[in-house]
């Protein structure tokens, strides 16, 4: 296809959805037998909406000419290959663009800004938490950069999730879910073994990310390692092979492969959950760059494509409004200082976006104040309580349990002994087999009765990883004696000069809500039943899974916030 067809692919969507407020039971006393949470059934309540938000992250990395002092220069050939003027909007064009995985289109006329408007007013809407590509798209035109979108892949709809009653209509229903089944089954065939390697790299740095803080801490592993697969692809050598070996993958066409698997697996947006990931680019346009190493980001990572003046206002503000909108505002305060220095060349990010509800939200009723032995000392906080039967695994050291959330995820806790610390758990072996197979672990305890009591928190974290990421093996791309940074540029003395990551996770009685960013700059230059008491009354671990048990996030909760 020429550039001159190279015309937006509509996102897929979903319609809007409505929250009916479950009625709350009378209050129960906790050591009552019939206090049980509130339980939001799949199939006999379809008006209640699950979802409330728990992950995202993302990811920036700027990239600057290092101090060798290297010229920028432009690579006309390339730029005139991968970005288009206009856009033709003709029925036929816009047909054959369909199957294009991106769109990138300019603002350097009044006519390609209103035929990109007319482009937009075709896509779907997205999801209410996530904020359009469309519209984003079009405040980088109204700002003069030339802009691409990706085309997503395509979520599947849980019939759960949009059956209005099941009992009136049984066997459309059986239908939809039969349907829904086999495609999942196939969906996940396809992806089969991708959460190992995620597995080898989110113990691997959770012992060095969250490990000899006193503060909270929280991180995502998932987006620190497509943020690091995105780096891979740019870098090449040593710097390369560093970042392949803490990824625990053999080579870049392994990492693309796993980058794959790790979007289908997880992309989700099924009405039950929001489970949304992005990817961005922003480069300068007088920076001699290999383009072809930039369409591989979109094509095989999914990235949005921005090309402008990275010293302008403009595009700073484009990097800073689209982490804003992928975060749903609930990283500003962080946010607000990214700002592109004067050597930033480029700048890629990566981003995570979870919502979901409790499968069995918390009674508010229930909730009590209640003191938490903070390291800082004693808090007086709300506490959410549940009495439920549930999975109890007793470990060396420390006691974790988990909940549902609707669409499948789990929330573990991990709480440790009182003469155990956080950290002696992180570094334990245990704790990371019993992540990787409760279910099967000869630790596990079912049909326990569980008496969780659970703080209400709202942790938040940041820290630059440079020094762990060195720690980890990862050096070369500090260094700008070292670096490789081949196939995407000539330029030399380029290195990585800042890692930060800044996350964010609060739970209450409806369910979780987080998010999180990373930013790389690199600048030139049936069983008898048991019970047990879960009492989150002091320093604890938390872990956020998806349905196979990949860790979405993870943080430790040392005081109240």
């Amino acid at each position: 296809m020429s550039d001159g067809k190279r015309i937006i692919s509509a996102l897929g969507g979903v319609d809007e959805k409505f929250i009916e407020e479950a009625s709350q039971p009378e209050k129960l006393a906790l050591d009552d037998p019939a206090f049980e949470p509130v339980r939001i059934k799949k199939k006999t309540n379809w008006k209640l909406w699950i979802g409330s938000v728990a992950a995202l992250v993302a990811v920036a990395v700027g990239i600057g000419i290092g101090s060798g002092g290297t010229e920028k220069a432009m690579n006309s050939a390339a730029d005139d290959r991968f970005i288009m003027n206009t856009v033709t909007t003709e029925s036929a064009a816009v047909e054959e663009a369909a199957e294009e995985p991106a769109l990138l289109i300019s603002a350097d006329s009044d006519e390609s800004e209103a035929n990109a408007e007319d482009v937009i007013e075709t896509g779907a809407q997205n999801a209410e938490a996530r904020v359009s590509n469309d519209e984003y798209l079009a405040k980088c035109l109204s700002r003069g950069l030339t802009a691409g979108v990706p085309q997503y892949p395509e979520s599947l709809k849980n019939p759960d999730a949009s059956a209005n009653d099941m009992e009136q209509d049984w066997n459309a229903y059986m239908a939809a879910s039969s349907a829904y089944t086999e495609a999942v089954q196939t969906k996940y065939k396809d992806v089969a073994g991708y959460e190992e390697a995620l597995k080898t790299f989110t113990e691997t740095t959770a012992k060095q990310f969250l490990t000899g803080k006193e503060d909270n801490t929280v991180y995502s592993p998932l987006n620190l390692y497509m943020a690091l697969s995105m780096l891979a692809e740019i870098t090449d050598g040593d710097s390369r092979q560093q970042i392949l070996d803490l990824l625990d993958l053999d080579s870049i066409e392994a990492v693309r492969e796993e980058a794959r698997k790790l979007w289908l697996a997880n992309y989700t947006d099924d009405g039950l959950t929001t489970l949304l990931l992005g990817s961005g680019a922003w480069i300068d346009d007088q920076f001699g760059v290999n383009y072809s190493v930039l369409d591989t980001l979109v094509e095989k990572y999914y990235a949005f494509y921005v090309v402008g003046d990275m010293r302008s206002e403009e595009m700073n503000q484009s990097f800073c409004d689209w982490l804003s909108q992928q975060t749903n505002g609930l990283l500003d305060e962080f946010i607000s200082g990214e700002k592109f220095d004067p050597d930033t060349v480029l700048a890629l990010a990566s981003t995570i976006y979870y919502k979901a509800h409790w499968q069995d939200v918390f009674r508010e009723s229930a909730t009590e104040d209640a003191v938490f032995h903070a390291l800082s000392g004693d808090q007086t906080v709300p506490f959410m309580n549940e009495k439920c039967s549930g999975a109890i695994n007793r470990g060396s050291g420390f006691i974790a349990t988990y909940k549902y959330m609707a669409g499948g995820e789990r929330m573990y806790f991990v709480l440790p002994n009182e003469d155990v610390t956080v950290d002696q758990v992180l570094e334990s072996d245990e704790l990371w087999s019993t992540l990787n197979d409760f279910d099967q672990s000869k630790n596990t305890s079912y049909g326990v009765i569980v008496t969780l009591s659970l703080p209400k928190f709202d942790v938040s974290s940041g820290a630059d990883l440079s020094e762990g990421l060195v720690s980890l093996g990862v050096s070369d791309v500090f260094n700008d004696l070292k670096s490789d940074f081949s196939p995407l540029t000539s330029a030399a003395g380029m290195y990585v000069g800042k890692v930060s990551h800044n996350a964010r996770v609060k739970i209450d009685e409806e369910g979780v809500e987080a998010a999180a960013y990373t930013a790389i700059l690199v600048c030139g230059s049936a069983m008898p039943i048991e019970y047990a008491d879960f009492i989150c009354d002091r320093p604890f671990i938390f872990v956020i899974t998806n349905s196979d048990g990949a860790v979405l996030f993870m943080g430790t909760v040392s005081s109240i916030e």
